[in-house]
């Protein structure tokens, strides 16, 4: 699995980027360069492991999770926050609970939680979407309609993103479809009630998830959104890096 690991020794935590589905740590570049000045930084590239045949189409998340769990113990990282954008979310909550005795915080961007009855059929229909001839059509539509936000996004950024994630899905359709669809089927909303960490979701404008829901579930859960459509680390990056720094100089470790 590639990754882009910069230790820095007088760090006090490390980072963990969590990308979302299709996408790369490139989608964090702005983030990695803002904090590799305080901070040790770890950002795997597990979409490529989902063209890897020898991992079955049933265990690509778990796979996943898995494989960065094993390099976080190689490493030997002893102090860590997971930042996940959006299916990185997912597997933000669940390093956070497998790490718990190392884990700072966990810093969740705009990923759809908890996963509504609702929210797992509008996602259902969506992958059915993509057995038609225009598969590339219903994922531009499904983005544009549910990530974009016209006011305020830059349209030619978010359609480089748009072309990233073709580009990576048309490699491997049927399993990044199963990859997705095992993203949405967690169980959230179990994964927040165990976790005894802090915690921050930053959403967009509207945010993909349930915020009401998330306070209901998590009392002490810090929410904050930006003026911006899902992937607000290319729309607003400077905004993003200064309401992490913020969060993270708000912990006990760093007081």
């Amino acid at each position: 699995m590639k990754e882009i690991y910069l230790n820095n020794p007088d760090s006090k935590a490390t980072l963990i980027f969590l990308h979302g589905w299709c996408l790369s740590p490139e989608s964090f570049r702005e983030q990695i360069n803002y904090f590799r000045r305080n901070y040790s930084i770890l950002a795997p590239d597990y979409s490529e492991l989902v063209g890897d045949m020898s991992i079955s189409q049933d265990r690509l998340l778990s796979e996943i999770i898995e494989r960065i769990s094993k390099r976080i113990s190689q490493l030997n990282l002893s102090k860590v926050i997971f930042i996940g954008h959006s299916m990185g979310g997912i597997i933000a909550l669940q390093l956070a609970a497998r790490f718990i005795k190392v884990t700072f915080a966990s810093i969740i961007i705009d990923t759809t939680m908890p996963s509504s009855v609702e929210q797992q059929k509008i996602f259902r229909e969506f992958l059915a979407s993509l057995s038609a001839d225009n598969q590339e059509e219903q994922i531009r539509g499904f983005i544009s309609r549910r990530m974009y936000n016209p006011q305020l996004d830059d349209r030619g950024r978010v359609n480089l993103i748009i072309k990233e994630m073709l580009d990576k899905w048309s490699k491997f359709p049927k399993r990044f479809n199963q990859l997705l669809y095992q993203a949405v089927l967690f169980d959230s909303e179990a994964a927040l009630r165990i976790l005894r960490i802090p915690l921050m979701y930053l959403g967009g404008t509207p945010p993909c998830g349930d915020i009401e829901k998330l306070q209901q579930i998590k009392s002490d859960i810090i929410i904050k959104s930006l003026p911006c459509g899902h992937f607000i680390m290319n729309n607003l990056p400077q905004d993003l890096n200064l309401t992490i720094e913020k969060f993270n100089l708000s912990l006990p470790e760093f007081k």
